[in-house]
């Protein structure tokens, strides 16, 4: 079993090397899941950080539980999201990162976005 401290660690270690603020990734961390690690969502999706099989094909169920894998991948997710979104202001790029490129598009407020919101709260509050 890893620890929480270790997800810490690594999340940080992997949002530092990727150029995401540590406190973002861990933010959203304890959004998808509240840090656990076996975290099976309603929708399949899987992990710390709640990926999505289909999105990651060529990986297994048992990888992308895998927490070192599951954060790597979703870390260099974060990343693409946060260059690629059309949404640059202060963290409303994670529209983008939460639904989708072609669905964030259909958001005229993404500030108002729940899920923005939530993860704004949490780095604001710098839980972290």
């Amino acid at each position: 079993m890893i620890s929480k401290t270790i997800i810490i660690k690594l999340i940080t270690m992997y949002s530092l090397a990727y150029n995401i603020d540590p406190k973002v990734a861990l933010a959203v961390c304890e959004v998808e899941s509240g840090f656990n690690i076996n975290a099976i969502g309603i929708t399949k999706d899987l992990g710390l950080f709640q990926l999505n099989p289909k999105s990651f094909p060529q990986y297994s169920k048992k990888q992308l539980l895998d927490p070192i894998t599951n954060i790597e991948l979703d870390i260099k997710y974060l990343a693409q999201m946060k260059k690629e979104c059309k949404y640059k202001d202060n963290l409303d790029w994670l529209l983008c990162y939460n639904m989708g490129m072609k669905n964030a598009k259909k958001v005229k407020y993404p500030k108002l976005w729940p899920y923005t919101k939530r993860v704004t709260k949490l780095v604001m509050n710098e839980r972290f």
